[in-house]
């Protein structure tokens, strides 16, 4: 960012600035907090959108934003330390996003493009052609324990540069892939979520989110070999990541 820009932004704060630190990141962008209430960081389109049509309700609030940088409000909570800690008040918290309303003409991202990066497996492509039509909602897409902030009794997601529109099945695949696996485990979820479910549209989205997930590891594994990782980020160790990549490859070809 530009010395400019930055003093810019900083202009619409309104406020003396008295602090500045920089926040832990799992990417290589740079994420300020200011004041201990603001967090000046990169963004993109998508997320800057759902972020100021949302005000606050799901992530953090917008203040102003300028170019691709956006000013929000921090979130203060703590990360939970266990997934079965938030089960219900989680769930209850996709039912209501995947509830809300957006409009197609400013909001026109969507789950699609992530076959674009999948790898040319025939059985990949078979099930995009043959998934049901499902209403498309908003989605976040990347439900670590990092991302979850828990205010007292409310929680708030944090990290929205994901943010598709894709049937709420698609981020259920993706939550049953991070934290249940077993599929008898992950209907307690399911229970507490609410919202109708279609079980033969999760079920090859699970196998979608598996083969991406797959293709995710695969190009992790190339940039550390070609060194194009920064060191400091988390998961840059080979060895797991390739035991990962054999164990996945291993279980997914005895699906097809």
């Amino acid at each position: 960012m530009s010395e400019k820009l930055y003093e810019e932004i900083l202009s619409l704060i309104e406020e003396k600035l008295t602090s500045t630190r920089l926040l832990p990141s799992g990417s290589k962008r740079t994420n300020v907090l200011l004041n201990e209430k603001y967090v000046l960081r990169k963004t993109n389109t998508a997320e800057k959108e759902f972020l100021m049509r949302t005000k606050g309700f799901f992530g953090p609030n917008v203040y102003t934003h300028k170019n691709e940088y956006i000013l929000e409000e921090y979130i203060s909570g703590a990360h939970p330390k266990n997934y079965l800690q938030i089960e219900e008040e989680l769930a209850i918290f996709f039912s209501q996003l995947h509830a809300q309303e957006y409009d197609k003409k400013q909001f026109t991202l969507t789950f699609r493009e992530q076959e674009e990066i999948l790898p040319l497996i025939k059985q990949v492509k078979k099930l995009f052609k043959t998934l049901p039509e499902q209403p498309l909602v908003y989605t976040h897409n990347d439900v670590s324990l990092t991302n979850i902030m828990c205010e007292q009794e409310k929680i708030r997601l944090i990290d929205w540069e994901h943010v598709r529109l894709a049937p709420k099945e698609y981020e259920l695949a993706g939550i049953q892939y991070k934290y249940y696996f077993a599929k008898k485990e992950f209907s307690s979820f399911i229970e507490q979520y609410a919202l109708t479910v279609d079980e033969e549209t999760l079920e090859k989205l699970f196998f979608i989110k598996r083969v991406e997930q797959l293709s995710n590891l695969i190009d992790r594994k190339e940039k550390i070999l070609l060194g194009n990782i920064d060191p400091s980020l988390r998961f840059t160790n080979i060895q797991p990541i390739e035991q990962r990549i054999k164990q996945e490859k291993e279980k997914l070809f005895s699906l097809i």
